[in-house]
């Protein structure tokens, strides 16, 4: 972490353009990754893909229905197993995006930041204003 100096951040309140190699470095996993990624001067957006597709697994289990549709419980591949790791994946994920955060807020507390998260992607969005 680079220690700020003495009102590095009120020069940067006063008109300072904000670093985007700093923003790239904050979220350089997610980038390294294949999220795609949009700088127009001071708006940062980026799109990435969550590790589970919960309503792909949703439908591969609807489309795989048969007769009652009940599962044995000690199935390892049940669609009720798939889905809760597709969730823990995608826990972890949001978890790795809240650290991205801890760290731009550090060097960059007056951001403004929207996160839209999506069935298969998120969306964040990452501005002065």
């Amino acid at each position: 972490m680079r220690i700020k100096r003495f009102g590095e951040s009120f020069r940067f309140r006063m008109g300072e353009d904000v670093d985007h190699e700093y923003i790239r470095n904050c979220f350089a996993d997610f980038i390294d990754a294949g999220a795609h990624v949009s700088i127009d001067g001071n708006l940062f957006q980026m799109s990435a893909k969550l590790p589970a597709d919960l309503a792909r697994i949703k439908l591969e289990f609807l489309d795989g229905i048969v007769g009652d549709g009940l599962e044995y419980v000690s199935d390892e591949n049940s669609a009720m197993r798939k889905i809760l790791a597709g969730h823990d994946l995608n826990n972890e994920f949001y978890k790795e995006i809240g650290r991205a955060f801890d760290r731009l807020a550090d060097e960059y507390p007056d951001l403004r930041t929207r996160m839209t998260p999506g069935d298969s992607s998120v969306y964040i969005t990452i501005t002065r204003g």
